[in-house]
């Protein structure tokens, strides 16, 4: 499965997830070992994001969501 990472100061990676244990390598990718939030803005695309981000007082994201915020 092919992937954008976007990270907060908007650098894109191209990544290719493998077909088992992606959660563990979406996990590495955001940066935690708990949980994991994903969210559907469009029909072929998934949005993963720290699901402790905002507690945790990390930066926003704003590459990303100006991206979800164009699909929805």
């Amino acid at each position: 499965m092919r992937a954008l990472c976007i990270a907060p100061d908007t650098t894109l990676t191209e990544l290719t997830l493998p077909d088992s244990d992606v959660l563990s390598v979406i996990r590495q990718h955001v940066g935690t070992s708990g949980a994991v939030d994903q969210a559907v803005y469009h029909p072929r695309a998934l949005l993963h994001v720290h699901g402790e981000g905002q507690v945790m007082g990390l930066d926003q994201n704003v590459a990303a969501w100006a991206l979800a915020s164009a699909w929805w």
